[in-house]
């Protein structure tokens, strides 16, 4: 069911992207694999779990999970993306995007979205977007303030031509965060030519 939170999230970054210049794909104009389809969250913070619930609104797929994605992965989604590439969609820490890009290295897929989440000491959150993602974009999850993880899976399900290879692409970290960040990513497969 789509909610009128997330309508309004799904259209200020569609207009953000136009006004940006980056014509917004509707999902049916895409192929099949370049489309988010799952959905996955670190459970242990709520801004994933926001990301999660909001994923799952959009009609996604979502799997939640503490800390160890592995059993996940090796269990059902590198079945799932073996016998029908997709493109997926997540907020997660920085260590588990890490191992999940190196999974879904050999699955043909790359990183093609990458916006890391910083918080500070005073609970305010910074977000920096790998690989030349505009930075308008970014400043959608400011609204959402330390909840942005709703923000962020509207980014991650609308822009689709705002993505770009972000594989191995991290940004400079932020003056004064708190241990690693969260990230909002997507791996997709590589089209061929």
């Amino acid at each position: 069911m789509v909610t009128r939170r997330s309508f309004l999230y799904s259209a200020a970054a569609a207009i953000a992207a136009r006004e940006l210049g980056i014509e917004p794909a509707l999902a049916g104009d895409l192929p099949a694999e370049q489309q988010v389809k799952i959905a996955l969250y670190d459970s242990r913070f709520s801004a994933a779990r926001d990301f999660g619930d909001e994923a799952a609104a959009h009609g996604l797929r979502t799997f939640g999970f503490a800390n160890d994605m592995s059993r996940l992965w090796r269990r059902t989604l590198a079945p799932t993306l073996r016998e029908r590439p997709q493109a997926i969609a997540g907020l997660t820490h920085v260590g588990a995007l890490f191992c999940l890009e190196r999974m879904a290295w050999d699955l043909g897929m790359r990183v093609m979205l990458r916006i890391e989440h910083f918080e500070d000491q005073g609970g305010n959150c910074r977000h920096i977007a790998a690989a030349g993602i505009p930075a308008a974009m970014t400043g959608l999850l400011d609204t959402g303030g330390a909840s942005y993880g709703r923000q962020a899976a509207g980014l991650a399900v609308a822009p689709r031509s705002a993505w770009r290879d972000c594989t191995h692409a991290a940004p400079a970290g932020v003056a004064g965060q708190t241990g690693d960040p969260l990230a909002t990513w997507v791996i997709a497969p590589v089209r061929r030519a």
